[in-house]
């Protein structure tokens, strides 16, 4: 083979290889919309739930994971910063409560004066009109190799990386104003912004930080849950 021919070579397999690198990393970007999409769809129908039904509605999931279920409070409800000492007592499932029934967190109260508690929570999967659990809205995959990794919710002084988390949407038509991130393992990483006037989103193709639903810079113990 001459020199020329050898470069020809070289010039083809570069160009396949680039080609094949643009081809997946479209796939993977296909992906992510899609699992975007789905939890878009979740946000909104949340949010019109729980203004119909008059509840508070949340979609809740693990982080990481790859799948989320939407649930239903069945009365009302306390939302505590996630760094509230209260927060001493478990659910069902055994994982720290953030949304509580007063009424039972005031029955906690009074039996246990001296252990600051919430009680127990107050959600359980959507039900239809026969009283059946609508299990369509329950483990709700988000797609090959989707995971969500990352929540930036305003009840957590910090962002949620790792442990149970939940987006809350409130009878009054108002919702919790948050940040998810999508990643399919590599590089890419998708946010999903859920606004709490409308429930809507917006998709952005990078890791989106919205440093003010943190907290006041100038006060570390400020959040918008103290709203």
């Amino acid at each position: 083979m001459t020199l020329i021919e050898i470069v020809i070579v070289v010039v083809i397999i570069a160009i396949g290889a680039s080609g094949l690198s643009f081809s997946l990393g479209a796939l993977t970007r296909t992906h992510l919309k899609s699992a975007a999409a789905k939890l878009s769809a979740a946000s909104r129908y949340a949010y019109n739930r729980a203004i119909i039904r008059g509840k508070t509605v949340r979609i809740s999931f693990n982080v990481p994971g790859n799948e989320f279920s939407i649930e239903e409070a069945h009365g009302s409800v306390t939302l505590a910063r996630a760094d509230d000492e209260r927060r001493t007592m478990a659910d069902e499932e055994g994982q720290e409560v953030v949304a509580a029934d007063p009424w039972q967190a005031a029955a906690s109260r009074i039996d246990e004066a001296l252990k600051p508690s919430l009680g127990g929570s107050p959600f359980a999967p959507l039900k239809g009109t026969d009283g059946s659990a609508l299990k369509r809205y329950q483990k709700v995959s988000l797609g090959r190799r989707v995971q969500l990794v990352r929540l930036i919710v305003a009840h957590r002084p910090e962002p949620l990386e790792e442990g149970s988390g939940a987006v809350h949407f409130f009878p009054g038509g108002m919702g919790e104003h948050a940040v998810i991130h999508l990643s399919d393992g590599s590089s890419s990483v998708f946010s999903l912004e859920i606004f709490p006037l409308t429930g809507r989103t917006r998709v952005y193709p990078e890791a989106y930080e919205p440093r003010h639903l943190l907290g006041d810079p100038e006060d570390p113990e400020y959040g918008e849950v103290d709203e």
